[in-house]
């Protein structure tokens, strides 16, 4: 079995806002070493009533240099109520 190139973290954070709104987002944060990647997927939150799916993907391309590949992949809800906005 080979072994393992990284790992997974569970984050849940708490927004509290001004207006007095309270947003809280659970993701999941999988690093790669071997690949140099890290990936940022919510879990629950309020992003989720927007998108269907939300994650975001780092990837380290140079490692002597800070140069960094972003891809972000979302799908939007069908039916978006402006309400949530």
């Amino acid at each position: 079995m080979p072994a393992p190139t990284g790992y997974t973290t569970l984050l849940c954070m708490k927004f509290e806002f001004t207006d007095g709104n309270v947003e809280e987002l659970k993701e999941k944060i999988e690093t790669d070493e071997a690949n140099k990647t890290i990936t940022l997927t919510a879990l629950e939150g309020h992003i989720l009533n927007l998108y269907k799916t939300y994650k975001i993907n780092w990837q380290n391309l140079v490692s002597s240099d800070y140069h960094f590949l972003t891809t972000v992949n979302i799908r939007h809800c069908p039916a978006l109520d402006p309400a949530l906005l």
